[in-house]
This record gives structure tokens, C-alpha cells and sequence, in this order.
């Protein structure tokens, strides 16, 4: 019965040292990056979250194909039209939806464009 209970004490006592580093490890070493796109006859969207050392790239980007935010402050930066498209950039998330039917086709063009760039952007490794 002794060696029972030394027993179970020991292997509790393991569990709960080696339960503190792997959870200590795993929250230093993990990257939140991920891109989900859907193009369809009437929609284009591109949801993405990412390291947020990306952001201010994607600002530039954004900015340079849609010109200045309709909103801007400290934590998002947002450019909207009535003529079809809404982009939301955060710290670690954007969120691209283009109506086809409502935007010429220069400017859809120019979201494949940008999509392709921040694709490459977000994948990049620094």
C-alpha cells in the first residue's frame, strides 16, 4: 500500500512538472498564419491572419491599389464603397469581400492582382 501511494504521488508529481514546460514551450514557438480564399461568379473574398511584423506591409499594399482608408485609428484600418467592396485590415487579420456584380472589372482585376500580393506577402519568410 505504501509503495502504492509513493507511487501515485511520483507520477502526479511528474505529470504536473512536465505539463508546465510543454505548455510554456508551445506558447513561445507557434505563428498564426493562415489565407482562405473563395472566388466565385459573384464574390471574391480573402480572410488571412498573420504575424502582425506583416501588417504594415499589407497597409501598403492595400493603400497603394485602393489609395487612403475610408476609416483609420489605432487598431484597423478600413476602405469601403458603395460600389462593391469592403477591405478590413487588424492587427493579425484581414478581411477582403468584393461583389463582381457591382465593380468594374479593372478594379476586380486589380483585387486578383492584390490578393496574388498578399498571398506572397503573408507567406514570405523573414
Amino acid at each position: 500500500m505504501k509503495n502504492l501511494t509513493l507511487s501515485a504521488i511520483a507520477i502526479l508529481f511528474s505529470v504536473h512538472v512536465f505539463a508546465q514546460k510543454s505548455a510554456t514551450s508551445e506558447a513561445t514557438s507557434s505563428s498564426k498564419t493562415s489565407i482562405s480564399t473563395s472566388v466565385t461568379n459573384k464574390q471574391l473574398s480573402l480572410t488571412a491572419s498573420f504575424d502582425t511584423d506583416k501588417e504594415k506591409q499589407l497597409k501598403t499594399l492595400i493603400a497603394n491599389t485602393l489609395g487612403k482608408p475610408t476609416e483609420n485609428n489605432k487598431t484597423s484600418a478600413t476602405w469601403t464603397s458603395s460600389d462593391g467592396y469592403t477591405v478590413i485590415l487588424r492587427s493579425h487579420h484581414l478581411l477582403i469581400d468584393v461583389d463582381k456584380t457591382k465593380v468594374s472589372e479593372d478594379l476586380y482585376k486589380s483585387f486578383e492582382r492584390l490578393k496574388t500580393q498578399i498571398q506572397s506577402t503573408i507567406n514570405a519568410q523573414d
